[in-house]
């Protein structure tokens, strides 16, 4: 069998979390969801959806709802799909179609052919890792998390033996019960690991599925599955292998209980299965989205499996024929299923629905699989809701992204349901109780909301994963406890750090809250998406954090409490950007619709004039040797398009000009601007998206002239620039596959 390189640079990382349209030629393994009434969940998770037409349909879909009442939009995929939506807007620019699936890394080997001198740098990971503590955010309070856990695993023999699968930060291992974590994985082509299977006679032999099964924001597309001789020290491809140009998404791996070389594997449109520990494979169901599989217990000659439809092989996997007694045949966004050893003949389905992606119902089958009756419906209450109590939680969920379903193995009548919380059942289902719930303080027991696994070790053992790391109970579910312990998996949206203490670092992280750093411990200071962050350099006390839409905060006390401090009742940008004077550490600039500006650290704020372009400023920068001259970007979506504005004031906002003549407005987007340490009117401006050539622009003259500095980089979105102070302006970029430097001695 050959050994594949995959050993790349660890800024490979970034590229996998791009997401990607399908090229030319579909492939067997594109999804395809079309029976979302919804419509702009279809279009956000199908490689070929368009990012503009899912826009307009999230736009009129939420336009039509109340959205200003509480809980109107939480847990219901709101969010997702605008961190989905931020994130791929500048990448689509001018045409809102996703680009081919490969061309990230096409792009990035003819830059390492074509410059073999150039080197990767050494980094040093310092976190966030499980940031301790309690952030009382008003009105609830959350402990912080450490990223999405997709798949968890057990050593057939040592229980303090424990895999984990990330969708955006490989795969991990414990020895010690979960107190620590190590990995290897961070130079794989592909960092999504969305499935775990360990051969239980030879536990050095190990399979991992690749890709992001839950990507609703197709996170990490798969190379296939992976094989691994020496307890996951190398591992090497196998017969089910291919590009990320096929888009596929490797679901659920199972193995044979009494064969450990025969396997079932399922992918988004097509089940495979091996006799010979993937050497050789064989195709055994196509065209179907499959997410979950399942041998009968006692009876591996009977599987199932189910998608957003049930299926059921009699012939080991051999082929599958779907079965609709009993089970919706419409309308459903996904399905999962449990079995379970105690109840043999049982198998238990979960279906969400497509039109609002809220609980459909839990079926039971008593005859393996043959007919259904349902159990709990959605008119007895959401189990994928935002409320602990189902009957409480309305309408809605996010079955497309979190939905998991698991039974006791040594009692059939012990089961768990997770969505946006996490269920429990002791009756066989007939009725819930919340398990787990994502707020801290309130009279449940706390995890991390969003679940995208629950294993059992043993009947009273329990694991989960959700997105923000992985929790374990000895009782059953009645007590959690958090064991994602230095895990490097999160998904971080901006950092600051202090210009005069090196070792106060402030990191707002996706869907993990704002994180502060000492030098030594992380500490989580803000709940909720973490983004833009500032530390204060003449008081190490006083910092800034942030939530979606510029919901600004400041804290005095090192970020034991926070004033909100926003400049106006409206929203910004999704990433609202606020930046502090060079100057003066009480003088912070935001940035709406328009720039607002306080001299008192938030306190009062002022409007400062009348900016170019419309829409809401995405990026604010000061000139350092003189901050009355700002730079600005801006972006305005008029219902169909996008149009983007730079601009520019030399007199703290009296008066403002468009600089955008001259630079290539009309085929990327506009980035980040860096400007001159010496000379205000020095400034470089970077692009998104793939149109070639057109990565850095400068200026020598404050925005009235540019030229186009982009010489060598490769063709791939860009996303920051900083100038490095007293240097021979060096600059870095940085980019969806790596970190790029230049100075006046090089043009490269």
């Amino acid at each position: 069998m050959k050994k594949s390189n995959f050993l790349f640079p660890l800024v490979l990382l970034l590229v996998f979390f791009m997401y990607f349209k399908a090229s030319a030629q579909k492939s067997q393994n594109t999804i395809y969801y079309q029976n979302n009434a919804s419509g702009w969940v279809d279009l956000m998770l199908s490689p070929d959806g368009n990012v503009y037409e899912a826009r307009q349909s999230f736009d009129t879909y939420w336009g039509a709802k109340d959205i200003t009442q509480p809980r109107a939009t939480k847990g219901k995929g709101y969010k997702p799909f605008l961190r989905w939506l931020n994130f791929m807007q500048p990448r689509v620019y001018p045409t809102g179609y996703k680009p081919n699936s490969t061309i990230a890394y096409t792009e990035f080997q003819k830059f390492k052919n074509q410059y073999p001198a150039s080197k990767d740098a050494n980094w040093t990971f310092i976190g966030p890792t499980n940031p301790q503590g309690t952030v009382n955010n008003g009105s609830y309070q959350s402990p912080g998390g450490s990223g999405r856990v997709n798949a968890i695993a057990f050593h057939p023999s040592n229980p303090n033996i424990i895999w984990l699968g990330t969708p955006a930060g490989g795969l991990w291992k414990s020895t010690n019960g979960g107190s620590s974590w190590t990995t290897n994985t961070d130079q794989f082509d592909v960092l999504g690991v969305s499935t775990i299977v360990i051969n239980y006679n030879d536990p050095n032999i190990m399979y991992i599925g690749t890709g992001d099964r839950d990507g609703n924001q197709g996170d990490t597309y798969s190379i296939g599955i992976l094989k691994s001789t020496d307890g996951g020290n190398t591992w090497n491809t196998t017969a089910v292998s291919f590009g990320v140009s096929t888009q596929a998404k490797c679901t659920k791996i199972i193995m044979h209980p009494t064969n450990p070389n025969i396997m079932i594997a399922s992918f988004n449109g097509v089940i495979y299965k091996t006799t010979d520990g993937w050497a050789t494979k064989t195709t055994a169901n196509s065209g179907n989205v499959i997410y979950d599989l399942e041998f009968k217990p006692g009876d591996p000659n009977t599987i199932y499996a189910c998608g957003n439809s049930f299926y059921k092989s009699t012939n080991g996997g051999s082929s599958f024929s779907q079965v609709t007694s009993g089970l919706p045949t419409s309308g459903v966004q996904r399905m999962e299923l449990a079995v379970s050893a105690d109840a043999s003949s049982k198998v238990w389905i979960l279906a969400g629905r497509s039109s609002d992606q809220g609980f459909m119902g839990i079926y039971t089958s008593t005859n393996s699989g043959s007919d259904f009756t349902t159990t709990y419906d959605s008119g007895d209450g959401n189990l994928l809701g935002w409320d602990p109590i189902p009957s409480s939680a309305g309408a809605g969920g996010q079955a497309f992204y979190d939905l998991t379903l698991a039974v006791n193995p040594s009692n059939a009548n012990e089961m768990f349901v997770g969505g946006v919380n996490l269920y429990k059942s002791t009756n066989g289902g007939s009725s819930w109780s919340c398990s787990a719930y994502w707020l801290e303080g309130s009279s449940y027991e706390y995890s991390h909301a969003d679940y995208h696994a629950i294993e059992y070790y043993n009947s009273s053992t329990l694991y989960i994963g959700n997105d923000g790391g992985i929790f374990k109970s000895t009782n059953n579910g009645s007590v959690w406890t958090d064991l994602s312990n230095n895990l490097g998996i999160a998904q971080v949206a901006r950092f600051g750090i202090s210009a005069t203490n090196p070792n106060l670092i402030m990191a707002g992280m996706q869907d993990n809250g704002t994180n502060k750093y000492d030098g030594t411990d992380w500490a989580i200071v803000y709940g909720g998406d973490g983004c833009e962050t500032i530390c204060d350099p003449d008081n190490d006390n006083i910092l800034y954090a942030s939530y979606v839409y510029g919901a600004i905060k400041r804290s005095t006390n090192g970020g034991s409490s926070w004033t909100d401090i926003k400049p106006i009742s409206g929203n910004g940008d999704w990433l609202t950007p606020f930046v502090m004077s060079p100057t003066n550490s009480s003088t912070l600039y935001a940035g709406f619709d328009e720039l607002y500006k306080t001299t008192n650290r938030g306190t009062n704020w002022t409007k400062k004039g009348s900016s170019p372009g419309s829409g809401n400023m995405f990026f604010v920068t000061l000139a350092p040797s003189n901050p009355t001259y700002i730079y600005i970007l801006k972006q305005y979506w008029n219902g169909s398009s996008m149009t983007y504005t730079v601009g520019k004031t030399t007199n703290d906002g009296s008066s403002w000009s468009n600089i955008g003549s001259g630079l290539p407005l009309t085929s990327a987007a506009p980035t980040s601007i860096a400007v001159s340490q010496n000379d205000p009117n020095t400034i470089w401006v970077t692009f998104s998206g793939y149109s070639s050539g057109n990565k850095v622009f400068r200026s020598t003259n404050g925005g009235s002239n540019w030229t186009n500095v982009s010489s060598n980089l490769p063709n791939l979105p860009f996303n920051t620039i900083v100038y490095q102070n007293n240097t021979d302006d060096r600059l870095y970029v940085g980019c969806d596959v790596g970190v790029y430097t230049i100075d006046n001695s090089t043009t490269d």
